[in-house]
């Protein structure tokens, strides 16, 4: 947590305004009649893994999970 603090607080500035942009574009989702939010949650979800990734250098991977054959 400590370390997330600093990181954040280095550019504290450009961290609130990606903060108020990503949730500006969840409003204007929502705005949409709801169905908005079907597009803007992916392009939030994808930029905050962008940002954590170029802020902590770090890849986001997602493990995909097999399929379990049904018992019979």
């Amino acid at each position: 947590m400590e370390t997330s603090r600093r990181k954040v607080f280095e550019d504290f500035l450009g961290f609130l305004v990606f903060s108020l942009v990503c949730g500006i574009v969840m409003v204007a989702g929502v705005l949409c009649l709801g169905v908005g939010v079907l597009a803007s949650l992916p392009v939030v979800i994808a930029a905050q893994a962008y940002g954590y990734e170029d802020l902590f250098g770090e890849s986001v991977t997602v493990k995909s999970v097999e399929p379990q054959p049904a018992a019979a």
